[in-house]
């Protein structure tokens, strides 16, 4: 296992003499990226980094915040583990990125006049540079800008690229699978034979990136040019490799119980069903009520109440799932597999995105290794201790049943006896 974790991580060290149809795409090119912060975005910059070595700049739209300049927060970007390769195999990268201040909820992205010109170059402002996309426009006969829409599915842990397992947010089944590991969450309210339309970010971004390419290719060929129609590329499971949310709570399951978290406070044992009043039965005895006796003893022992709000946050991840895991989605891949199917070998190998291929029992172990690991802030060397706690957490768990069963018996006879009473009196 850690030699194959090995070989992962070193796929995408590239010799600088191999070129690809998506590298020369791409050089001497300016990006302008924007969420360039958040989960799928440092996958991005991290994959246009290490395989697009010609790339000019990559510039990186960013809110300021209170107390930390744009270059500041472009600096705490890199901080993070997944850019761990990229800076020991280059210590150039940094002349790559440039911060631009900005916000995608203000006029004209809250860029500056000074930045504004960097990313415009010639233009003086957005009005005179789209007078001069119009005039281009009729110039080649009503030809359409070089344009497509890109559709993940659900969007989680790296595959292998850069890492195994990376994740930095508890959003989707993150949520809930890191709150079934720690014993939070107790049930799911999911369709188990539905399909999980769930992709490794490392793959939707090589996708995306090669998607770019090939909305260029589709531009600059003429028998494309008057379909007027723009390229659409649902990237998600194949039907030829597809992963049920049974099969994904039962595989996450069998990872949690191997691994352990230290930060547990309960053994993992949830349950999936689709009655929507069966669920919140559910949610009532086995969520609430027990966060309610903890946080009323936390509050006598004059210490800050927590578990409810806890509750209040998972419970959210789960109504967002459920919409999802309820229902069987129909999606048409068929520009992502033609796509696959155009790329040259090298491509392939630089900017791999097959479905078809991906080894979902070694995904999702990784997926639950990385979510202990980065989320949870528990390195994997404290799996012994961790097992130790999860032999006791296991017997208190079947004491507590023993006892929840006794009281059930207890009430059960206590009625029939009462009822035998009435009928024999």
């Amino acid at each position: 296992m850690t030699k194959k974790m090995d070989e992962m991580e070193t796929k995408n060290i590239l010799d600088e003499k191999e070129e690809s149809n998506i590298q020369k795409f791409f050089d001497g090119s300016n990006i302008l990226i924007t969420g360039g912060t958040g989960f799928l975005g440092k996958i991005l910059i991290n994959k246009l980094l290490t395989s697009c070595p010609g790339i000019n700049i990559i510039y990186l739209l960013v809110r300021s915040k209170k107390n930390k300049s744009v270059d500041t927060r472009v600096d705490e970007i890199f901080d993070d583990p997944v850019f761990e390769i990229l800076k020991r195999s280059s210590t150039k990268y940094s002349f790559h990125i440039k911060g631009i201040a900005g916000d995608c909820l203000k006029p004209a992205l809250g860029l500056s006049i000074y930045d504004r010109k960097i990313l415009l170059g010639k233009w003086p402002n957005t009005y005179t540079f789209t007078k001069a996309v119009a005039e281009d426009v009729i110039r080649t006969c009503s030809e359409q800008i070089p344009v497509g829409v890109f559709r993940p599915g659900i969007v989680i842990s790296t595959y292998q690229d850069p890492v195994c397992g990376w994740i930095d947010n508890f959003y989707g089944p993150t949520g809930v699978i890191a709150g079934a590991g720690t014993g939070l969450l107790r049930t799911l309210r999911c369709n188990p034979k539905a399909v999980a339309n769930m992709v490794p970010v490392d793959l939707c971004v090589n996708s995306m990136i090669a998607a770019s390419w090939d909305i260029y290719e589709r531009h600059n060929c003429r028998s494309t040019k008057s379909s007027g129609s723009i390229p659409v590329y649902n990237f998600c499971t194949t039907s030829e490799n597809q992963l049920t949310w049974g099969e994904f709570t039962a595989k996450t399951t069998k990872y949690g119980l191997m691994y352990p978290t230290l930060t547990a406070i309960w053994y993992l044992c949830y349950s999936n069903t689709t009655n929507r009043v069966a669920h919140m039965i559910s949610i009532c005895f086995l969520h609430y009520l027990p966060a309610l006796l903890i946080d009323i003893l936390c509050l006598c022992l004059g210490k800050k109440p927590r578990l409810l709000n806890t509750y209040k946050k998972i419970h959210k991840f789960m109504n967002v799932i459920a919409y999802f895991s309820m229902r069987d989605w129909d999606f048409r891949i068929d520009n992502v597999e033609d796509l696959w199917n155009r790329m040259t070998n090298i491509d392939k190998q630089i900017f791999f995105f097959d479905m078809k291929q991906l080894d979902w029992d070694f995904f999702l172990q990784q997926y639950f290794r990385g979510i202990r690991r980065y989320l949870l802030k528990d390195p994997l060397e404290t799996i012994p201790k961790a097992l130790i706690k999860w032999n006791r957490l296991y017997w208190q768990h079947q004491c507590l049943k023993a006892i929840i069963y006794v009281i059930i018996f207890y009430i059960f006879w206590f009625f029939l006896k009462c009822l035998f009473g009435v009928l024999l009196a």
